[in-house]
């Protein structure tokens, strides 16, 4: 039997909205790129991709610094569009339960996120929703700003610091394992969202 939660701790991507992989690296290949896939994959973000989402470089120097990376002439706006692709459809359900049940739970939001990615997932979050998607939660948490990012221990370890909570009162729901795993080791309660009916087959 699943032990009901007091706080909810949600990721973003692939979890209120959808997400291929696969579709960067066949953008950036349809650019000039040959095999982009090596340098980011879900389970696998080359240098560039993790030091993105560690917040080390700013949405004014990222794009000067992706073409340095991987040497290319790529403009701002290609580079841009490249990594928009990500980002689906949003995932109105969950967003519309979390919405109604703010008396319930408590809800905290950790996201690997990036300052190309977050701009552009927030604008278009509002123009279909009417509202910030940060005033879903009590706090947000965002590697970019962060500085570490899941599964380091140690973004969770701050999670806590920062909110008081206590893990075995908390599920964490995630659609990536090795975040969901991390979680799992310092007490959380734990969902490893594969598909969005993995959230409501729990029944909370």
């Amino acid at each position: 039997m699943f032990y009901k939660p007091k706080h909810i701790i949600f990721d973003l991507a692939g979890v209120f909205f959808n997400i291929d992989f696969n579709s960067v690296p066949n953008y950036f290949d349809q650019h000039g790129f040959t095999n982009f896939k090596q340098y980011f994959t879900k389970t696998n973000y080359g240098a560039f991709f993790n030091n993105l989402d560690l917040g080390i470089y700013s949405y004014d120097t990222v794009f000067e610094t992706f073409r340095k990376h991987f040497k290319c002439q790529l403009s701002d706006n290609c580079i841009r569009t490249g990594f928009e692709t990500l980002i689906g459809s949003f995932r109105p359900r969950l967003i519309n339960w979390v919405k109604t049940h703010q008396n319930q739970y408590k809800f905290y939001l950790l996201s690997n996120n990036n300052p190309v990615s977050y701009p552009y997932i927030m604008m278009r979050f509002y123009e279909e929703f009417g509202f910030s998607f940060d005033t879903l939660f009590q706090k947000t948490f965002y590697s970019q700003n962060l500085k570490m990012m899941k599964p380091d221990p140690k973004v969770f370890y701050h999670v806590i610091e920062k909110t008081g909570l206590k893990p075995e009162d908390t599920l964490f729901v995630d659609d990536t394992f090795h975040n969901v795993e991390s979680a799992m080791t310092l007490g959380f309660k734990v969902l490893y969202l594969e598909s969005e009916s993995d959230f409501f087959n729990l029944n909370l």
